[in-house]
This record gives C-alpha cells, structure tokens and sequence, in this order.
C-alpha cells in the first residue's frame, strides 16, 4: 500500500480512493502537468506477479485505444520502484449507484445519462471493445453534468474472427468477481449480468446491452431489474424471470419500455443488437393516445363481440385438440452429487453408462488408495467396486463401459482389466504403460491408447495382445493418439492427435478397417457423439455441434452446453462423458490447478510455502541446494515449460519458452545446467542449457524413439535416460557424455516398464522403477548391469539418493515416504522400508517420480502441494440435455 507524500515517478501519491481485485486506486498529483490524476496499482504483494502485470498492460492498451467525451481517460502506464501503475482521468463527480440511493431519477433526467452512457459504449464497441462490467459504481456525473464511464478493465479487443467479441475467463481476477469460471473467476457484477455471461458463455457487444437496460431501469424506477440478497439469487433471476415492468413510472413513455424489453431479452439471438440504435429508440416521439369518439366507440363494441364469438369457438376447438397433443417436450435437468464421506473425489471424467442408468467415477479414499465406484442415477448413494483398488493413470479416463453396461474396464498397475458389476475378480486383458482412454464395441473389441507419445491399440476383451491401429502423422508432428470413443456402427470410433503444435491437436475419425483418418474438428480435448451431436471442449466450455455418423460430417455452429468443464489442455481432454443413448451427461465443474513447493522435516512438519501458488507439475532439486527447477503449464495452450525457483527468496525465472513440452528435467552435478526432454522435434529429444541463460544444445536425438533424461552421475560423465521402445514402453540407458557420445542398455532388465534410473552418488548402483512382479516396485542393480535385489516390499517408485549414499527414499502406493538403508558395495543389501513422511496428503505414483525430492542432508523434503481448491468437489448429472439445443 502506498502512503500519501511517496512517489511514483513524476506522480506524488494522496489518498487512497478505494481498491479492488485487480489494483487500489489513489488520488495523485502530476508534478511535471501540474494536474490532478488517478493512478492504479497492484498491492506489493502481488506486483511480481507476471499475469497481474499483463493484466495492466493489456488495460493500459485498450483504455489508450478509447478517446471519447463520456469514457475516462489513461494517460499512461508508470512503473517505478517495483511499482506498476496505470495513470487515469480523475473523475469528480458522484457515481450513479450513490445518486440511485436517493431514489429513482426523473425521466427526463435518466434519459439523459442514458444516451451519453450509450454514446460511450457506441464509440467503445467501433473499436472492437466490450465493458463486461457496466453498472452505476461505473459511471460517474462529473461536476459539469457530463456522464464519464468508467473501468474498461475488463475489456478486451475483440480477437480475429470474432468482431467485437470477448472470450469470458481471460483475466484471473476482477474488482467485482463473483464465482469459478473457465479460468478461476466470473467477470461481471450479478446483477448486471447478462444470461449469457452468467452462464459462463462467450460474451460480446450484446453484454453490454443487456446491462444497459439494467441500468436504465434502475434509473427510472430506483430498484435493480434483477435483484435478490444473494449472488446466487440475483443469477437466478437473470436467467429464470422477467423485470417488473409494473414497476416502470406512468411518465416513461411507451418507446422506452419498449427499448427495455429489447434491451433484456434473454435470448442474444432477439436482443437489441447495437447500442447505436438505441439513440434512434431514446429520441422516438411519444405516439399521443387521442379519446375515442362515439363512432369508434361503437366499432369497437362490435369489434368485441366479433372476439368473443371466435374466443367461443377457439375454446371449443382447444378442448377438441387437447386429446390430441403430443407429449409434452423434454426439459434439461440437472443435478450434483459428491462423493462418499471420507473419500475425495478425482480429477477425471464421470462416465455414465451406455443407456443411462448408472455413472461411474474414481474417487480416493483417506488412505490415499483409489478406487470406482458406481451409483445409480435414481440412487443417493453410491458403492465402490471391489477389485478395482489402485485405478488411475495419467489421463483423465481410467475407466470404460461395456456395451451392455455390465463390465467396466479399468486401467491399475500397469494392466488393463475388466470387472463385473454382479461381482467377482478383476480379469487382465492385457499389459500397457498406462491408459488414455479405452472404448469397447459390441463384438468385444477395445481400442485404447496405451501411454503418451504412441498410438491407439485394439484388443480383444477376452484378452490377447494388443495391436497398433493408427500411424502418428510426422508432418503434424503429432506425438500421441487418445481419447478413443467408438461411433454407433461399432466400426468407427473418435479420437484425438496431440501434437506439438497447438493447431493440429486434431479430432479425428478412425476405423477398425482401415487406418485411414478423417479430420472432423480442431481441438484440445476428447470427443463424444450422441443423440445427433458431436460433444467436445474449447477453454473449458463444453461444446455441441450436429453430426451425422453416416457421412462423418459436421453441420451448423457449435453451441456451448456447460461452462467450466475441467479441461486439461496438456493432456488434450475434458472431465465430460455421454450414455450412447444420449440421456445423461456428466461432468467435473473445472478447478484451477494451483500448488505450491513446501518443505517438510523428517517429522512431517511442515515449513513455509516457496514460490508462488501456480500449477507445478514436477520439481527437481539442484544438488547445490539452492534452486528448485519446476514444471509449469500454460493455461490455456497446456504448453509445458521450466522455470527455475530461488529457494532464498522464492523468485520464480523461466527458463524454457519453446511452443512445444519442456519438461523431465536433471541438473548436472555442479548445479549450472539443466538436461531436460523437449518435444520440439517430434518424438522426445534431449537439450541442456547452462542456467544462466546460456544457448540451448541438442543432446541427444533417437530416431523413432523418444529420449527422456533421468539422472546425471556426480562425476559428470553420465545421463541416465529412458528410450521408448517401439509399443511406447520405455526401457533404461545411459548416454555417455564424453567421447563418442554412445548409448547403452542398463540394468539387465525384463520386458516390463522400468524407469527413472537414479544413481548413486559412488556411481556404483542404480536404483529403479520396474514392473517385473506385475505392479511398480522399486529395485537396486550393481551399475550399470548388476544383479538386482528387490528394495519395496508392497509397491513403489520414484526413487532418490541420500548424498551420503546410504538412504534409498521411496514413495508407496499409500503416498507414504519410505526410507531404506542400502549398502553400495558388493554384495547390494537393502535393508528394510519404514515409514519417514506422507506430504501433502499423500504422494500419489503415477506422478511420485517428479512431485517431490530429497534435499542432500536428507533431513528435509521438497514437495509440491495442491491447494484445496485443486480438489472436485461434485459431478454434474444433466438429463435430457439436447433438449436445451432443439
């Protein structure tokens, strides 16, 4: 907070005139102008926040493009001290919500402010920009009488291909959020919202139009048109019921009420659709209503009696039609419901079954154990399947329906299997690395994709080996095939291609008779069809648009169905899911993945938080202590890049920004470089870069087989990697670093998964992540191909090294921290696993190789910790959905 007397370059501050999400606001003076403005900054605390500062730079460029009488200026964009600050008009002058506390405004008087508001709002929206937040807080009336609006903060200029619209969640914050959207918040004021902006829904000029009319009725009648104690009041009467129109004064003449019913109609399609056209509404002549004459009192008696008698035989023909009406229409319903007590929902896709009956989800219990579980639609309660312990996976898609809705397949410990909801044992169909999403035909076929950077499989749900069934595209540079949804001919199915670039993350048809493709729509996500329409994802908002199986062909526009359905852009796929009959839609409301890196003795106590709170997916630690390299997303591409922590001072650094994944990262030995897999070349290759902005260099290139680094010796001669094989299961090596660079096999292992080699620090053994026994376990071998001793006695991976060589640390399928006391010479004893910590709630496998790392003195451990709000907290049921797009 600033205090009055300090400056800001050439601005000296005075007080504080008031604050919001996005900056406090204070009365300044400009010593070099000799004039009085208003400047805006971020809080200290948050005034390294990148996102923040863009925020101000994206508003400090749309205010400057706005010159007009009745907007408020900006001057400039000052930054200074640490301090970034937009310097703006100040407006004298009492708003318009402290004059409408007194009461309604004349008519005349509120038709004045209502068409400089509109002339305001026409000048904005010619230059491609909406308001989103108009309200009477908004617009003062300046000492001279002249309306000024204010806050064009949360508009944006409209983007190519959308003239003048805006894309709802592009900021992360507002003065007057509300609620979650697509990207953590709703941007609007409740009660001036349109229905389309309370829905979530892409918004444009028509927003402001709507709000508008709100305003304007606020003024002739002094209550809000849509009101209500809560947020959640006022939303609902947005979207549910009409303004009192009973409520407008006898003085307002008709063409105004008129203009109002344009102006909030619910429906954008039949709103007013240009402000400018509410001068020409505003000036309209009152129509004078003349006294009837005797003549025309007559006419209009017959003309009554003329309409009673068709009223008589309308109702004679209504009461004769009425056995005859069809049913009446479905109507969408909704519905939530959350887990079982003591049990967290995952992040994942709800997936109902085939005709609609029941739903299927995974959910974890306290001991940090996963599991399916099922509940009928009509039920309150749900059960867990036994046999299905330990489901998971990287994706959001663990779980697939039998066509006769009496299996469900299931991905666990490195197998795909099925279960019977009448009972029984879980049954292996085949082994895989993991599982990004199954689907099975009636003629007990199931294609899958069985791990990243491979392609889709089919098997039989007997059992069998699976075989490829999709080429990956090199021109597209496409690095993975998923999400597979069978069509109704049981012969073609949907998928998704992830590429490296964004715009050929694709959604294709594929067929089980040839492996010929069809492209059918550009998007991060999985798809599904049903009841006529093609279901998939933009920014979060899940999408319909007509489809025709027959022809594979898409019709008419997109229309959004629900907004803020998690979607994980990375991983190119949403938490919604559809019954082939189409009756029942299900999905996850999308949470905004936040963690933050926390430190934790080997007590289990927990030590302040370092760095921002911001989506890590993966962290190393430098040897020197120091620094901690972190994996974080873009929100909306899903591009992974690294960025480099201060431990002292929690300052994050980029260190990546390629459009493609950098992610897996190693430091060398001295603490200078970073080795880390990109996805810039296609399949996975290898980079290392000096940490301090050194240039980035090729290591390691494996033609048809991606390269993933995993641990660099202490003398610096050796880079422990994994090699895909050809079906996508990786396999360990070693890259020499001197010399001629070769590679050789390590760890004379098995044909399963093994993973994350770690040596070491003597550089005589290798500790390992393998799938020998049929589930992850965590084995020693003499290096590079000594025999191997068994280290975790109930499932494991992700190990690490004490610096002294003589702790071996371990996760557990519970997320338990293991400590194990390993002796390096020959012959390799492993001692006995014990218990040390369970951070966070628990350390879950499938990402336990990257989420957290042992400090040198093993006394403290780095972990990345979501934030409770990371959690789902219920799945959406819609029933009849489709009936809403008729």
């Amino acid at each position: 907070m600033l205090t009055p007397g300090a400056r800001l370059g050439p601005y000296e501050v005075g007080a504080l005139l008031g604050a919001g999400g996005m900056g406090e606001v204070y009365r300044a003076h400009d010593t070099k102008l000799a004039r009085d403005v208003a400047i805006k900054v971020l809080p200290p605390a948050l005034a390294s926040d990148e996102d923040r500062l863009a925020r101000f730079a994206r508003e400090a460029r749309v205010l400057a493009s706005l010159n007009h009488p009745h907007i408020a200026q900006i001057y400039g964009l000052e930054e200074s001290g640490g301090v970034t600050a937009l310097v703006l008009e100040l407006i004298e002058g009492e708003t318009l919500a402290a004059r409408l506390r007194r009461g309604a405004l004349a008519v005349g008087e509120a038709l004045g402010i209502a068409r400089q508001i509109a002339d305001a709002l026409d000048a904005a929206h010619e230059r491609g920009v909406v308001h989103r937040d108009l309200k009477p807080a908004n617009i003062v009336m300046s000492a001279d009488d002249g309306v000024k609006v204010l806050d064009f903060g949360l508009a944006k200029a409209a983007t190519a291909g959308q003239p003048g619209g805006v894309e709802l969640g592009d900021l992360t914050h507002s003065p007057t959020a509300i609620g979650p959207t697509i990207a953590g918040v709703l941007l609007g004021t409740a009660p001036y919202m349109s229905p389309e902006q309370a829905r979530g829904r892409v918004v444009d000029k028509r927003a402001d139009i709507w709000a508008f009319g709100c305003v304007l009725y606020e003024m002739l009648t002094g209550r809000r048109a849509f009101g209500g104690e809560t947020t959640t009041e006022a939303v609902a009467a947005i979207l549910e019921r009409e303004p009192d129109w009973r409520a407008l004064p006898a003085a307002a003449p008709p063409h105004v009420a008129r203009l109002l019913r344009r102006c909030l109609e619910k429906d954008p399609k039949r709103r007013l659709r240009d402000i400018g056209d509410v001068f020409a509404e505003l000036d309209a002549p009152a129509v004078a209503v003349s006294p009837p004459t005797e003549a025309s009192s007559r006419g209009s008696r017959a003309a009554l009696a003329a309409l009673a008698a068709a009223l008589v035989i309308a109702i004679a023909a209504l009461a004769w039609t009425t056995a005859k009406r069809p049913a009446p229409v479905a109507r969408p319903v909704q519905f939530t419901f959350g887990p079982a007590d003591d049990t967290q929902l995952e992040v994942g896709t709800p997936l109902p079954s085939p005709d609609g009956s029941r739903v299927a989800f995974v959910a974890r219990s306290t001991d940090g154990q996963r599991a399916v579980w099922v509940r009928d639609i009509a039920s309150p309660t749900a059960r867990r399947l036994p046999e299905t312990d330990g489901v998971g996976g990287a994706g959001f898609s663990p779980i697939f329906w039998s066509p006769d809705g009496r299996w469900l397949g299931f991905f666990a410990q490195g197998k795909v299997k099925k279960v019977s909801l009448a009972g029984g044992p879980a049954l292996t169909i085949c082994s895989t690395e993991n599982l990004l999403g199954g689907t099975w035909n009636a003629d007990n076929v199931i294609v899958f994709a069985p791990v990243n950077r491979s392609v889709l499989r089919k098997v039989s749900a007997a059992g069998g080996t699976p075989e490829p069934i999709t080429v990956l595209s090199a021109e597209r540079k496409e690095n993975s095939h998923r999400w597979p949804r069978f069509l109704p001919d049981g012969r073609h199915f949907l998928f998704t291609a992830r590429s490296d670039v964004i715009q050929n993350n694709i959604v294709y048809v594929g067929s089980l008779d040839s492996k010929e493709v069809k492209p059918i729509v550009a998007a991060q996500s999985n798809a599904a069809y049903a009841a006529g329409y093609l279901l998939f994802t933009r920014e979060g908002t899940l999408m319909a648009q007509r489809f025709d199986p027959a022809t594979l062909s898409l019709s008419g526009e997109a229309t959004a169905v629900a907004p803020r359905v998690a979607h994980n852009p990375t991983g190119s796929n949403s938490a919604f899911a559809v019954s082939d009959d189409g009756s029942v839609l299900a999905y996850q409301a999308g949470v905004r993945p936040l963690s933050r890196l926390t430190w934790f003795d080997r007590s289990g106590k927990q030590s302040a938080a370092v760095g921002a709170e911001t989506n890590i997916m993966d962290v190393r630690l430098s040897p020197d202590g120091k620094t901690a390299a972190v994996v974080v997303p873009d929100p909306d591409s899903g591009n992974r890049d690294i960025w480099l922590v201060d431990l002292g001072t929690g300052a994050m650094t980029r260190f990546t920004s390629n459009p493609a994944n950098d992610w897996q990262m190693v430091w060398s030995p001295d603490s200078r470089r970073l080795a880390w897999a990109s996805d810039r070349n296609g399949r996975s290759t290898i980079y290392v870069k000096t940490i301090d902005g050194g240039e980035e260099t090729l290591l390691l290139r494996v033609a048809d087989r991606g390269a993933f680094p995993k641990d660099w010796s202490h003398d610096g001669s050796i880079l422990t990697i994994n090699l895909d094989s050809t079906n996508g299961i990786p396999t360990m090596h070693a890259l020499r670093l001197t010399g001629d660079r070769t590679t050789f096999p390590i760890g004379a292992g098995s044909a399963e998964r093994e993973n994350e080699a770690m040596l070491s620090r003597d550089g005589k053994v290798v500790a390992f992540q393998s799938r020998q026994s049929g589930v992850d376990e965590v084995y020693v071998a003499g290096f590079p191909n000594g025999a191997r001793r068994r280290v975790s006695t109930a499932g494991g991976g992700a190990p690490r090294w004490s610096a002294d060589n003589r702790e071996l640390f371990y996760v557990a399928p519970d997320g338990w921290i293991m400590s194990v006391p390993v002796k390096t010479t020959e012959p390799i004893e492993p001692g006995v696993p014990v218990r040390v910590i369970r951070p966070c709630g628990g350390i879950q496998i499938g990402a336990g190789a990257y989420a957290y790392d042992v400090a040198g003195d093993a006394a403290r451990f780095l972990a990345i910790c979501a934030s409770p709000s990371s959690n789902p907290s219920s799945i959406t049921i819609a029933l009849d959905w489709s009936a809403a797009l008729r």
